[in-house]
């Protein structure tokens, strides 16, 4: 589909439905054996939850936040994709792949995709351990919660509320 100058974009589009403001807020894909379905929205769409950092998943050596650290380092997102797991490859090989008996590749049966850096996502948003000489860690394990929508930071705003009405039952 061509834009013409000057014409509004289209809204983005997602596997749980369309929103142009939904991605000013933190938003995730989950992982499709845990979102519900392959082929379209699945029961997880629309859900909120709150993710805590707890530890790096690929730097070595390995570095687990403490107490103070994990405080500052939670976020409510809101499922409106799915993550899906990689075609042709086997069962537990990619991040979004895990199934009913095969973990994904860091061992975990559920894995939440936010897009970072976003404005929703800041890279602030991660702790940095300056002995480590870099910043981006590529992966963290999280300790999940599911919560009301009511404590997503996008839930004061009207329009992506009357898409979630439309979502959750």
């Amino acid at each position: 589909m061509a834009v013409l100058p000057g014409a509004d974009p289209p809204p983005l589009c997602n596997s749980c439905g369309c929103s142009t403001n939904s991605t000013y807020f933190p938003t995730a894909a989950l992982s499709q054996a845990a979102y519900g379905s392959a082929l379209a929205s699945g029961p997880a769409c629309g859900q909120c939850f709150n993710l805590t950092l707890t530890e790096t998943l690929l730097a070595d050596p390995p570095w687990v936040l403490n107490e103070e650290q994990r405080r500052n380092a939670s976020i409510v997102v809101k499922i409106t994709d799915k993550c899906p797991a990689p075609r042709g490859e086997k069962p537990g090989n990619g991040w979004c792949g895990a199934t009913g008996s095969q973990a994904n590749r860091a061992g975990f049966s559920l894995h939440f995709d936010l897009s970072a850096p976003s404005p929703s996502v800041p890279l602030s948003f991660f702790p940095v351990n300056s002995s480590y000489g870099y910043s981006d860690y590529g992966g963290w394990a999280v300790e999940f919660e599911q919560v009301s929508c009511d404590n997503w930071a996008g839930w004061s705003n009207q329009t992506v509320r009357q898409l979630h009405a439309l979502l959750v039952p």
